[in-house]
């Protein structure tokens, strides 16, 4: 079970970010692990992606679980 903290989330999100290229070879050696988020890691990444995108905060939560469902 790993613990995923909102710069890893958004760094794989957000591909201008500095450690873009890291966070997805490490996305890759563990996506067959168990991930798990807390409220206030998700409530992080929702205040910082939603300036970037015009969408409401369901929206945005949607692609969130569509992304790590995948």
């Amino acid at each position: 079970m790993i613990f995923l903290d909102s710069t890893f989330i958004l760094a794989l999100i957000f591909e201008d970010q500095k450690k873009h290229e890291r966070a997805k070879e490490i996305y890759q050696l563990i996506a067959n692990e168990t991930k798990i988020i807390n409220n206030t890691i998700l409530m992080e990444i929702l205040n910082s992606i939603k300036p970037h995108y015009q969408l409401d905060s369901t929206k945005i939560l949607n692609i969130l679980i569509d992304f790590f469902s995948t």
